[in-house]
């Protein structure tokens, strides 16, 4: 839970907040160089980037805590691992 709150919604929060002076987050500031045709999938895709890199540092952190955990059950299914 712990890592599951740190990671994914930190990034989220800190993409959320909009200063005065820069109404556009920081992710999508290059955007601005493209074309307008093409700069809302320059948006969408600079957001499922920042969605996957979000996911594969919960999931590594994820791993991280579980990996001292030792070696599974030996009555665990073999299907669940």
């Amino acid at each position: 839970m712990l890592s599951a709150s740190l990671v994914l919604v930190t990034p989220m929060l800190v993409l959320r907040r909009i200063d005065e002076s820069r109404p556009v987050p920081w992710l999508f500031t290059t955007s601005g160089r493209t074309s307008a045709p093409a700069r809302p999938g320059v948006r969408l895709l600079a957001g499922v980037g920042l969605a996957n890199v979000v996911i594969l540092a919960c999931l590594l952190a994820n791993a991280a805590t579980a990996e001292p955990g030792g070696p599974f059950p030996r009555d665990m299914p073999t299907w669940l691992w």
